[in-house]
């Protein structure tokens, strides 16, 4: 699920995607925080566009991670900026410790509403 607000300078974008986990647990890491603390983050959050070149990884600064589980499910969330107009793709992946991965992809898309400069975003499914 994706959401926009304006912000400062351009759309903030909030991604969650909730995890359930099966007969293993799901497990992904970026390795350790500032704290020394390996976390379990659960997705791996990227962002791919405008431009073919551009990639970026999506963390928060401390690698804490921003994901609240409930049972045997998880809701993790994400937060980034965009600043141009142009399509994104954004991609989340997940995998247990069996070794089964899950990837999504979401299509994002961001006008700018030229009668008063705001940027504008819709979101697609899977490509």
């Amino acid at each position: 699920m994706l959401s926009g607000s304006q912000v400062s300078g351009g759309l903030g974008v909030l991604a969650r995607a909730q995890v359930v986990e099966t007969s293993a647990p799901v497990y992904y890491t970026f390795g350790a925080a500032r704290d020394g603390i390996v976390y379990n983050h659960r997705v791996a959050w990227e962002l791919y566009g405008p431009n073919p070149e551009d990639h970026q990884f999506l963390t928060a600064d401390n690698l804490a991670p921003a994901a609240r589980p409930s049972g045997s499910a998880a809701d993790v969330k994400v937060k980034f900026k965009l600043t141009q107009r142009g399509s994104y793709r954004l991609r989340a992946a997940t995998v247990d410790t069996a070794g089964r991965s899950t990837v999504v992809w979401k299509s994002v898309f961001v006008s700018q509403d030229t009668s008063i400069g705001l940027l504008r975003m819709r979101s697609g499914g899977s490509p």
